[in-house]
């Protein structure tokens, strides 16, 4: 009787290691495309990775990164307990998140808004940490700029409110009264009495004056307009 051959068939269902891979490509391309610094250290803090943006935002190449610490980017703007408290943070588990001022290869000053996240192991171990960082340099700039905008323009309108020997009335687009100087306080304290109203009453009748003055039949009230109002005593319009 003759001998029935078996033949082993062995299937290795490679989807899920395709998948995987893809999945991990998908990944190494977004850190080395994105925008934003990303740079892995291991637990100690040595530089282990850095992507291309690091090196456009540091100065540093990968070459001269790699094995180093992200202490060659530090500004001196910040005390050694800052950095005691950042590494609590993140050897306890937790993610530190801030607004720093870092400095760049050339010696430049940058701000970013940074990230730093623990990585760990299928046991919890911590092994490695992610940095991240966004350069926000050219927003805080102009946040700077628009601040002094306004503090010169604060103090203008400070001086003409201190200075300017005339009552001035402040309103907002909407005509809604913003602000009103001491000198239209003064007026109203002076003629209120001799026009028979009380204070209250005579701001009141000028404000609403003034607004009627300052829109015209288009609805125009242009900026800095100037006007002058009548004000009939009090009694002399009751017997009108």
């Amino acid at each position: 009787e003759e001998e029935e051959e078996e033949e082993l068939i062995v299937i290795d269902d490679i989807t899920e290691r395709k998948r995987a891979e893809l999945q991990m490509r998908l990944l190494s391309s977004a850190v080395e495309q994105t925008s934003d610094c990303v740079v892995i250290t291991d637990r100690e803090g040595t530089i282990q990775y850095v992507n291309p943006a690091s090196e456009e935002q540091t100065g540093y190449s990968r070459e001269e990164a790699l094995g180093k610490t992200p202490r060659i980017i530090k500004s001196d703007k910040y005390t050694q307990k800052f950095y005691e408290k950042l590494w609590q943070t993140i050897l306890s588990g937790g993610s530190f998140r801030a607004r720093l001022v870092n400095r760049r290869k050339n010696g430049e000053l940058y701000h970013v808004e940074k990230t730093i996240t623990p990585l760990k192991d299928e046991h919890g171990n911590i092994t490695h940490f992610v940095d991240t960082s966004k350069d926000i340099t050219k927003h805080i700039k102009s946040e700077e700029a628009l601040q002094k905008h306004d503090d010169r323009y604060k103090t203008v309108i400070e001086n003409i409110f201190k200075f300017v020997p005339e009552g001035i009335l402040v309103f907002t687009d909407k005509l809604k009264l913003f602000n009103r100087n001491k000198t239209f306080e003064d007026i109203v304290r002076t003629y209120s009495s001799k026009l028979g109203y009380t204070d209250q009453e005579l701001a009141e009748i000028i404000i609403a004056e003034t607004k009627k003055r300052l829109t015209g039949e288009m609805g125009v009230h242009p900026l800095g307009t100037s006007t002058t109002i009548r004000i009939q005593k009090k009694a002399t319009r009751q017997g009108a």
